[in-house]
């Protein structure tokens, strides 16, 4: 049992698992066939139940798939990750190539296939016309969406001009089409009434090509002047923003940028903003509480989108090879029972912050929702969010149960 869990008693633990097995029992209707990737996503976590590697290895990729740049960079850490890792595979990872062995040439050319229609899973489209169908379907489930774009590194001004440009275009064009989008109160609305339609993820690294942490001041400056015409047209388009968090190298400046551009007059009065915290990082309890601190003090709340984080194996590397401290748990543990620690934290500020749940692991959403519940908050005021592609009928077993849904969901080439 873990200090969380031993400090509330047996009862806590009980009721962690009692909710959890509820959620379980909810997928017992939610079949899928061959023809869609619920059967696929079913397959796939049989397997990694019985290959503990590829149950890392699955989650890992999980973790990581947010951050991806491409559909190229999609592919190829699923190859990567599964088709490099010397495990034996589920046969769903070659299906369509049993004759492969008596054409060599035809046999990687499916894999390649395959592999590039699975990324294409977590995908909603090209772009954002090409979206919005993908959107809207899964708005009849109903679940809502947080929208990330793709695209190659920022490394150039030029880039980053252009990275700006596609999410101006971005929240214009979703805002445009959800003015004729009907309401639908389990997704659209939160306990003191309605929410945004369109909601995205900005990645605050996309739109300046030159951040150093040796120019603090120039950076920040340079960063929310950047940002400033993204939130505007957000505001004025009733559109959700939320911050992403990247490495750990840029999570003090990210988190000062947002603090600092939330206090602005034209800002301030505004409650549809938020930002990532990375629970693997073990400085993320004391972000935290640094962050209701800093919600009491601007009056007015906004959501903490909470995240295991993605980016462990570079910061671990990336610090060893410096002789730095190393910032992440490196037990898997330690993310987990810290995750219910900074939850416990934010669900405690509430009315003042909002949290989402972004997690796929039933124990962590369990976990969440009890804790939420002790405190008095009402269905409407948590939300629960999971990647597009990925856990469907957890997804679904948790909206049957009246929760709010929101999907991640990638748009680029």
């Amino acid at each position: 049992m873990d200090v969380l869990s031993k400090s509330r008693g047996e009862a806590f633990e009980a009721a962690i698992r009692e909710r959890g097995l509820a959620i379980f029992s909810a997928l017992e209707n939610e079949g899928a066939s061959i023809f869609n990737k619920d059967w696929w996503y079913g397959r796939i976590m049989d397997w990694s139940m019985k290959n503990e590697h590829f149950k890392t290895q699955m989650f890992r990729f999980v973790d990581v798939l947010p951050y991806l740049n491409s559909s190229g960079e999609v592919a190829k850490h699923l190859k990567e990750y599964f088709l490099e890792s010397g495990d034996q595979l589920p046969s769903v990872f070659n299906f369509g190539v049993g004759m492969g062995s008596l054409a060599p040439g035809l046999m990687a050319g499916a894999v390649k296939k395959n592999i590039q229609q699975m990324a294409r899973m977590f995908i909603t489209g090209q772009d954002p016309q090409e979206a919005l169908p993908v959107l809207k379907k899964s708005r009849k489930v109903p679940m809502g969406f947080t929208v990330d774009l793709l695209g190659e590194a920022t490394l150039s001004e030029i880039e980053a001009k252009d990275y700006f440009d596609r999410y101006e275009t971005l929240i214009k064009d979703l805002a445009k089409d959800a003015t004729t989008w009907e309401e639908i109160p389990q997704i659209d609305r939160d306990e003191n009434g309605p929410i945004p339609k369109v909601n995205i993820s900005v990645k605050l690294t996309s739109l300046y090509s030159q951040i150093r942490e040796t120019a603090w001041e120039a950076s920040k400056e340079k960063l929310k002047e950047r940002v400033r015409p993204l939130l505007r047209t957000a505001v004025a388009s009733n559109v959700f923003i939320n911050i992403d968090m990247e490495q750990y190298e840029h999570k003090d400046l990210t988190l000062e940028v947002f603090k600092e551009i939330l206090i602005e007059e034209e800002f301030k009065s505004y409650p549809f903003f938020g930002i990532v915290i990375q629970a693997y990082l073990r400085d993320s309890l004391q972000d935290c509480k640094n962050l209701v601190t800093f919600a009491k003090s601007r009056g007015v709340p906004f959501t903490i989108r909470l995240v295991k984080g993605a980016y462990w194996d570079f910061e671990v590397i990336h610090a060893q090879q410096l002789g730095w401290p190393i910032p992440v748990f490196t037990q898997k543990r330690e993310s987990d029972l810290n995750y219910e620690l900074c939850a416990e934290e934010l669900i405690s500020a509430y009315p003042q912050l909002h949290l989402a749940i972004g997690s796929h692991n039933i124990r962590s959403i369990a976990a969440c929702l009890i804790l939420a519940e002790q405190k008095g908050l009402p269905k409407e005021a948590i939300e629960i969010q999971m990647l597009f592609g990925m856990a469907e009928p957890i997804k679904r077993s948790l909206v049957k149960m009246g929760y709010r849904m929101r999907e991640y969901a990638t748009v680029g080439e």
